[in-house]
């Protein structure tokens, strides 16, 4: 594959993703705001509302990447099994 094809189907994949990605920060910063404004109407403070929204943003990315962790332990574990059998 020559450089030129080569730049081509990386500019296909590459916009691809940027729409994926970009539509996950959308997605995130929609459920953030949800998640303050809904904290912000059951209390009636702002402040309250900010706090408990940046305190599960954070939550859910932690647990996130846990996850993948265990996710991925589990695919070798299971991986490995399968070779040795």
């Amino acid at each position: 594959m020559d450089n030129k094809a080569y730049r081509g189907e990386f500019m296909k994949w590459w916009k691809k993703r940027i729409r994926f990605i970009l539509k996950t920060l959308t997605y995130k910063v929609l459920s953030i705001l949800i998640t303050i404004v809904a904290a912000w109407a059951l209390t009636g403070d702002p402040y309250i509302g900010l706090t408990l929204g940046l305190i599960e943003a954070t939550i859910k990315v932690a647990v996130y990447y846990v996850h993948e962790e265990i996710w991925y332990s589990g695919r070798k574990y299971f991986k490995n099994r399968k070779k040795s059998s």
